[in-house]
């Protein structure tokens, strides 16, 4: 369907030569297409009518989809029951944008993985693969009825996610058809043709046997598919991993030793989960202090499912000697982090029960808030790790864990 309204110049141009990049780096386009004029790179995807750009183009490359087509954005939400839904986002912007921004929220925000490491290798396992929700999202994504009023549905429950989509099966086909080998029938064309150039489809209708493949390797039942006459429906059954605040959950153990630090002198990581790759890499760096014992860190990765996540916060916080706050513009700005971890952190350190140690992430608004009365650990502040290269900021995760191990007393070994 042609849109008159929008012309080339309208389209994301940054989003055009990330697509470029992706599907050179592919082999999915030629080398040529890197310097291309946008208008026959679009021609040459099939995504003009004539001389106007087609819906699909829209969805695909302009920065606001929304304004064209109503239901182009996606629903994300976590619910305790069918009726009440805890927390939701709602994920908008071009379709790749909303594609990598949903998988990441899944990942990061609505599912617990469970924590293990390979020597110091810190590897996550999801209680869905990674894998089949990619495939999950790509085929609602690429096989949604644009021209309906309905936007794509992701619901996840303690003990399942459910994609839904509106749209339709080709003439004559029911479930057991996609569950089958069969030939590639994209309700979308443009749209799919489009994320197969970019390398993130087959043509080749193997989407759901991708998804049956990787959960069957991961141990847990295979998707349910459902077509109802309205939209298309994928369940992925799984244990009740998915909890609210908290996307992980350490797999070491928690106990120190006599002569060691006790729990009641362990190290609180506070931060905001958009910050989470710095949580990450202190993380890492902290793995030879968690083997020896030399530091017992916490932060809201270590929930465990089921718990009631607040309390276990205000546990963790209150016999917590250390806290470590990662300090940010998100950081700051969250009422949560301020109300229940950096408010009552910095009651307790007024009082000399709670030492505070902070790293500034990103520039902010440190001086504004009680911050500014604390040494930050990373000198000079004026330099946030986000403007370091990696091996400067590699060597300032050292300085910050041999600052953490110094804070905490250690107890004299009973003889």
């Amino acid at each position: 369907m042609p849109e008159p309204d929008v012309a080339i110049d309208d389209l994301d141009h940054k989003v055009i030569d990330r697509f470029r990049e992706r599907a050179v780096r592919g082999k999915r386009l030629d080398p040529e297409v890197l310097t291309e004029d946008r208008r026959d790179l679009i021609k040459k995807l099939g995504l003009m009518d004539g001389d106007h750009l087609t819906r699909a183009a829209i969805l695909l490359f302009h920065p606001d989809p929304g304004a064209f087509v109503t239901s182009a954005f996606i629903q994300l939400g976590y619910f305790e029951t069918e009726a009440d839904v805890r927390y939701h986002d709602r994920i908008d912007g071009d379709l790749f944008t909303q594609v990598d921004k949903t998988l990441d929220l899944l990942l990061t925000k609505y599912l617990k993985a469970l924590i293990s490491y390979e020597g110091i290798q810190r590897v996550e396992t999801y209680p869905v693969p990674r894998e089949a929700l990619r495939e999950a999202l790509l085929n609602a994504v690429a096989h949604k009825d644009y021209g309906g009023n309905v936007h794509t549905q992701i619901r996840v429950y303690d003990d399942k996610i459910v994609f839904w989509n509106s749209g339709w099966l080709p003439e004559g086909w029911s479930e057991e058809n996609l569950i089958s080998p069969h030939e590639s029938k994209p309700y979308n064309p443009g749209v799919a043709s489009a994320f197969y150039r970019a390398g993130m489809i087959e043509h080749w209708g193997r989407g759901i046997e991708k998804m049956r493949a990787a959960c069957k390797e991961h141990g847990i039942p295979e998707p349910e598919l459902r077509y109802q006459r309205n939209g298309f429906e994928v369940t992925f059954r799984c244990q009740a991993r998915a909890i609210s605040g908290a996307s992980a959950v350490e797999t070491r153990p928690i106990t120190a030793p006599t002569g060691e630090h006790s729990m009641t002198e362990q190290v609180f990581i506070s931060y905001s989960h958009k910050d989470k790759q710095y949580l990450d890499e202190l993380q890492t760096h902290l793995v030879p202090y968690l083997r020896s014992k030399a530091v017992m860190a916490w932060s809201d990765q270590d929930i465990a499912p089921g718990s009631k996540w607040l309390e276990e916060i205000e546990k963790a916080r209150a016999s917590t000697r250390v806290a470590v706050l990662l300090v940010s513009p998100n950081f700051l700005a969250s009422d949560f982090i301020h109300d229940n971890e950096l408010g009552p952190f910095l009651q307790k350190a007024r009082a000399g029960d709670v030492t505070i140690l902070w790293v500034r992430i990103r520039a902010c608004a440190y001086t504004e808030t009680s911050l500014r009365d604390y040494r930050a650990l990373v000198s000079p502040p004026d330099r946030p790790l986000a403007g370091m290269v990696e091996a400067e900021r590699d060597e300032a995760w050292v300085r910050v864990c041999q600052e953490i191990k110094k804070a905490l007393p250690v107890e004299p070994a009973n003889p």
